[in-house]
């Protein structure tokens, strides 16, 4: 083999290494994977002895404000940013992290600030979980409720789902989300009073008891009039009369 086919073939070796390494992103297009694990790293407490030191305020603004700041840059960067916040809440080990998850609950609450789409289905799994671990939780503390809220319109049709859900705090939690996301949520939740599960049907009137308004009131009185299983017929009449006891009849 001579100088110039030699050449050739380094060079062609090359290229095909470039190409391979480089096809998860668009040529010249920045990888952030190293930058965002050290920041999400910043976030694990450290232990001294028997003392476990919580990431400052500080060094949480950081964070957040840089990995916002990535997910900014480009199409490329919101994309790793987003990839990377999901496996941490997938991750069992950082959602159980003692006594605060503060990792955890930080990847839910920027993926809630980014509108994230992709973890709706991870968020919604995770919706009977705080990330306080080791202190008192408060009733109050619902991260993964407000990152959906967020979200907003396109969370919907899962949460309503998950009001089936076996695990009661779950559909606890996905009943209240979809209250908070008020009106955006009505129309799906007025089509899920003529749903095939009951359970779905009757928590779906309450939530609408909760969000209010004429159209919700005039929704579960229809319901009440055609519904056919005595069970849930008394069920709407129950999320009727909590109607009531927020909005009053005038409504």
């Amino acid at each position: 083999m001579n100088n110039t086919t030699t050449i050739m073939v380094l060079l062609l070796i090359t290229l095909y290494f470039q190409g391979e390494t480089g096809r998860s992103r668009p040529y010249g297009q920045k990888d952030n994977t190293t930058e965002i694990t050290a920041l999400l790293r910043q976030l694990m407490p450290k232990k001294n002895k028997d003392v476990v030191t919580s990431p400052s305020a500080e060094t949480w603004q950081n964070v957040e404000t840089r990995l916002t700041e990535i997910a900014q840059e480009s199409t490329g960067g919101r994309t790793e940013v987003i990839e990377a916040l999901i496996r941490v809440v997938r991750d069992p080990a950082a959602r159980a992290q003692w006594p605060v998850a503060h990792r955890w609950i930080l990847a839910v609450d920027l993926l809630g600030d980014l509108r994230a789409t992709e973890s709706i289905d991870v968020l919604i799994t995770n919706l009977d979980h705080t990330g306080e671990n080791g202190i008192t939780s408060s009733i109050n503390i619902a991260p993964v409720g407000r990152a959906l809220e967020k979200i907003g319109a396109p969370a919907v049709p899962g949460l309503i789902r998950a009001l089936d859900s076996d695990q009661e705090e779950i559909s606890l939690q996905a009943a209240q989300t979809l209250a908070s996301i008020g009106k955006p949520a009505l129309s799906a939740l007025i089509d899920s009073l003529g749903a095939a599960r009951h359970s779905i049907k009757s928590k779906a009137a309450l939530v609408l008891s909760w969000i209010g308004g004429k159209e919700a009131k005039q929704a579960i009185e229809r319901a009440i009039e055609k519904e056919e299983d005595n069970q849930t017929r008394e069920q709407f009449k129950e999320a009727l009369i909590e109607f009531h006891k927020r909005w009053g009849r005038q409504n």
